[in-house]
């Protein structure tokens, strides 16, 4: 594979297309065009049956198959049956239409898919050491279930003012010994509860806003535990409760109980020898509030200042809010004030946009994502 030269390649049998690969691009991404931009390495749209079989004579210089991670927002499974022969280290898939799919004979180490709202059933394969899920986990069915030594789930989740939210049971996934569970930090809470379904875990990552933390003490085997971006620690199980605790990680943790967690580590190295451990950057309640939240961390500095300003102007306002007109005249008032900044960027222009979802979500009012973007459409010239 030649790097920064243009090359046709033909993925849907009547559209050739010419692309780019930048030197050490190990990826390539596939889905339709919209009209924010190139998002993608080559376009084909959602229904189109694509020739993975294309790929077939691009190598790395080391002499292994490229692309080696894939991006696909599409519907066609052909993947799948090409793996077989093609082995894939990641694939990301986002389909759009519910789907019955049997990964059983596919080579594809690590696997990732966005669940949509139509729903999909899978059976699995012994060759995907990681199963990622994300979206609307509710419309997931799994059949026949090889044992998947490790499972990523990023669960459609509500505000957080909804009641605790439950992961589905999944009862062919049991044996999994390797568990990270993803959710927002400022959102619905992720009841703990129904992570004794898998009661063999002996490592466990857990991401956001967790409820019910002492049911953990349950689950006996764990030797690996890492907590990152926790607002609320209440009733978190000391350590000394896991007798075969190798390594423990608190990272962006609430400040009070993870100065608890601190010590209890640190009385614990002395007690055995543990593998790599830490906690560190506790942060008060409000941070994850007043900084966390916020998507301009990786904006130019002068920027990022003048975008938090009038976000916290506009977020006053909306919460405030009395009818939908009221909102989108708020939000207006904070693409108004983004348009004014110099040299935004593709990828700033979809941080504004989670921005805007944000706001919106700051309202009384119900307003669904789809409106709030339609007006960040409407208003944004960047």
């Amino acid at each position: 594979m030649e790097t920064n030269k243009p090359i046709k390649i033909n993925l849907t049998g009547n559209k050739s297309q010419n692309i780019k690969v930048s030197p050490g691009q190990g990826s390539f991404s596939i889905g339709p065009a919209d009209k924010n931009g190139k998002k993608f390495d080559a376009f084909a749209d959602i229904n189109d049956v694509i020739d993975w079989h294309v790929f077939d004579t691009y190598y790395t210089p080391a002499g292994s198959h490229w692309p080696r991670f894939f991006y696909y927002a599409g519907n066609d499974s052909g993947f799948i049956k090409w793996s077989v022969e093609r082995p894939i280290d990641d694939f990301h898939w986002f389909p759009t239409q519910p789907m019955e799919i049997d990964f059983t004979n596919a080579d594809i180490r690590r696997l990732f898919i966005d669940i949509g709202t139509g729903g999909m059933k899978i059976n699995t394969g012994a060759k995907t050491r990681l199963l990622g899920i994300s979206g609307h986990l509710s419309n997931l069915v799994f059949g026949k279930s090889d044992n998947i030594p490790a499972l990523s789930f990023s669960p459609e989740m509500g505000k957080i003012t909804e009641r605790p939210y439950n992961l589905p049971a999944f009862p062919t996934l049991s044996a999994t010994t390797a568990l990270t569970i993803s959710c927002n930090p400022l959102g619905q809470a992720f009841d703990c509860n129904c992570l004794l379904q898998f009661p063999h875990l002996e490592q466990l990552s857990l991401h956001g806003n967790f409820y019910n933390f002492q049911i953990l003490e349950k689950l006996k085997k764990l030797r690996y535990i890492a907590l990152r971006y926790v607002p609320d620690l209440s009733k978190f199980p000391a350590l000394s409760v896991w007798e075969n605790l190798q390594s423990f990680i608190g990272w962006n943790i609430e400040e009070q109980n993870g100065k608890l967690l601190k010590a209890a580590l640190k009385a614990l190295s002395k007690e055995k020898k543990l593998e790599y451990s830490s906690v560190s950057k506790l942060r008060k309640v409000v941070w994850f509030t007043s900084e966390y939240g916020l998507p301009f961390s990786g904006w130019e500095e002068k920027n990022a200042k003048k975008a938090i300003r009038v976000y916290r102007l506009v977020q006053k306002e909306i919460t405030k809010a009395k009818t939908t007109d009221d909102v989108k005249i708020a939000i207006e008032q904070f693409i108004a004030g983004i348009n004014n900044l110099p040299g935004m960027e593709t990828t700033e222009r979809e941080d504004a946009a989670t921005a805007a979802l944000q706001l919106a979500a700051y309202s009384s009012l119900q307003i669904p994502d789809e409106t709030t973007l339609q007006w960040f459409n409407q208003y944004s010239d960047f």
